[in-house]
């Protein structure tokens, strides 16, 4: 486990922590909280992992595209070379790469990392993710509900993405209301719209894309 040795590094990685800063319209301001802090701390995998989540944010789901993604990746690499046995990188680096990369490695990283941590909570949830990905919809479903058995407050993204891809609405609810955010709000629209509900979800996701405004 690596530890902060500047104080002041360390205050600018708490303050992008802050929940004022998990907010789509502040990612750009947490990265630059972030960039600050390993700049003056490069040493401290904490902050490394949480500037490779804000990459990936920005990478996903603003205007980053392949430049953030570059920057999440290398992020999260320093993450886990700096402290190989914090999971947080070990997981977001696989799933970074999920959709991305070969498939098949991703595959193979999980297993290896299940071997090691195989009651951990969010191994299972990457590997719903990973069935989801590979179309194995009713394991990855499996994988979920251990996620729940081991950890029943991780907020957990990727099923209800997968109940809505399974067309089981009534659980993606329930995920949702685990997992609140922008992601969750506009995903929730979209299930709406599939339920004819359209001036529910028109708002909810209009509410999602004005979040990410920046004109």
């Amino acid at each position: 486990m690596t530890k902060p040795k500047s104080q002041e590094a360390y205050e600018l990685y708490l303050r992008s922590q802050d929940s004022a800063y998990w907010s789509s319209a502040r990612n750009k301001d947490a990265i630059a909280l972030l960039e600050k802090s390993v700049a003056m701390d490069p040493g401290y995998a904490p902050a490394w992992l949480a500037l490779g989540s804000r990459y990936s944010n920005e990478a996903d789901f603003a205007s980053g595209g392949e430049e953030m993604y570059d920057r999440s990746v290398r992020a999260l690499e320093r993450a886990h070379q700096l402290d190989p046995e914090l999971l947080g990188a070990s997981t977001l680096l696989i799933e970074t790469r999920l959709f991305y990369e070969d498939l098949a490695v991703s595959f193979s990283q999980i297993q290896e990392l299940a071997e090691k941590r195989p009651r951990r909570a969010e191994v299972h949830l990457l590997r719903s993710e990973a069935l989801r990905a590979a179309g194995a919809l009713e394991q990855a479903a499996r994988e979920c509900e251990m996620t729940h058995q081991l950890d029943p407050e991780l907020p957990t993204g990727p099923c209800y993405v997968l109940y809505i891809h399974m067309g089981e609405f009534a659980k993606a609810r329930q995920e949702i209301d685990r997992s609140r955010g922008d992601f969750s709000t506009m995903m929730l629209g979209q299930m709406l719209l599939r339920e004819r509900r359209v001036e529910e979800g028109y708002l909810d996701s209009s509410s999602y894309l004005g979040a990410w405004d920046t004109s």
